[in-house]
């Protein structure tokens, strides 16, 4: 499901993009729960015509229907039910169900590519949203799952625009197929 949050006065006049997924918990008195991750891009220029240009935040934290203290390296929000210590600012990463709920967020986000790419806002500045650094997804980081998950897709499937004009229909091809020119400046 995808919603888009109206304006946002305390972000800078900046709409969301929401993108949510279903996910079934198991509690530990054994019954099951239908719950959901989320994730929300920051869009700007909202119009009529036009619903915006994702922009990549300079920081976010995850959120547990609040911010939390955590750090996700991330270039848009992700919000689920983790599993919180008493404090409520930060959650158990070893957490079987909050394992569970990173990878469904990682899913999410490249189901969340394929829509931006069919509405024609799959952009480079989507690109510089994404967990795309190794150094800040350590292997064993709570994080590091949906840099996994990402890094496969832009690998095998065709996300990468082959322009950098944002105003144009783009071509996109996946990374195992993807050239990089490079000039030579010999004087």
């Amino acid at each position: 499901r995808v919603t888009l949050e109206p304006l946002d006065a305390e972000m800078g006049g900046a709409a969301w993009l929401v993108f949510d997924r279903p996910v079934t918990l198991q509690a530990d008195d054994g019954k099951s729960y239908d719950l959901r991750v989320e994730l929300a891009f920051r869009v700007k220029s909202v119009g009529a015509e036009d619903l915006g240009r994702v922009t990549p935040l300079r920081q976010s934290s995850l959120v547990v229907f609040f911010p939390t203290a955590i750090p996700t390296n991330l270039g848009f929000l992700i919000q689920g039910p983790y599993r919180t210590t008493p404090a409520r600012e930060n959650v158990r990463a070893g957490d079987p169900s909050n394992q569970k709920l990173v990878r469904a967020t990682a899913e999410l986000v490249v189901q969340s590519l394929g829509w931006l790419k069919e509405n024609g806002m799959l952009t480079v500045s989507v690109l510089e949203s994404l967990p795309i650094s190794r150094d800040q997804f350590p292997t064993d980081g709570m994080f590091r799952p949906i840099f996994e998950r990402v890094l496969n897709a832009i690998r095998t499937e065709a996300f990468l625009p082959t322009s950098t004009d944002e105003n144009r229909n783009r071509d996109f091809v996946a990374g195992i197929d993807a050239k990089i020119g490079v000039t030579n400046n010999m004087t």
